[in-house]
């Protein structure tokens, strides 16, 4: 049996302007960032009815 956890992703900018969305992630797949522009970036993660933001910054 496969007891793999998904999630929900959300990333925003420092508008609240969502830059990236996707459902059903695993929590063990890596998410991709190169092409976002130096900055503060949020991220929102739902799993297991819960919900976790956290504040990144991407410095090139």
């Amino acid at each position: 049996m496969n007891n793999a956890k998904s999630a929900d992703i959300q990333v925003f900018d420092i508008l609240g302007k969502t830059i990236f969305s996707q459902e059903n992630i695993s929590v063990n797949e890596r998410i991709n960032v190169s092409n976002l522009e130096n900055g503060t970036y949020f991220i929102r993660i739902s799993m297991d009815n819960a919900v976790t933001t956290k504040k990144f910054l991407i410095f090139k």
